[in-house]
């Protein structure tokens, strides 16, 4: 997948009305987002909640900053948590 032109960038008020779901890596994230713009708690969820290995962290620590094995780490916890998150949408019912 080419990724080249995605570049990161802040939640705004116009994304709260354009999305159903937010996935965050920490509960301080989900915490300002409700804070800031009013989000509901049942719209915006732990990404490492979805985890497939049952790991009983389900923050995903941000790797900057830090030795090349944050890195794997975390991006072996975001690869294992869109897999789960991938089934679990794929189990939901149409509509």
């Amino acid at each position: 997948m080419d990724l080249s032109e995605h570049r990161s960038r802040l939640v705004t008020a116009e994304d709260t009305t354009r999305f159903d779901l937010f996935l965050v890596m920490t509960r301080r994230h989900r915490d300002e987002l409700h804070r800031r713009f009013g989000i509901s708690l049942a719209h915006i969820a732990l990404l490492g909640d979805f985890d497939e290995s049952g790991a009983p962290e389900r923050e995903i620590a941000d790797p900057y900053g830090q030795p090349d094995q944050a890195f794997h780490k975390a991006f072996d916890q975001i690869d294992r948590s869109i897999r789960g998150f991938s089934k679990h949408l794929g189990s939901l019912p149409d509509g």
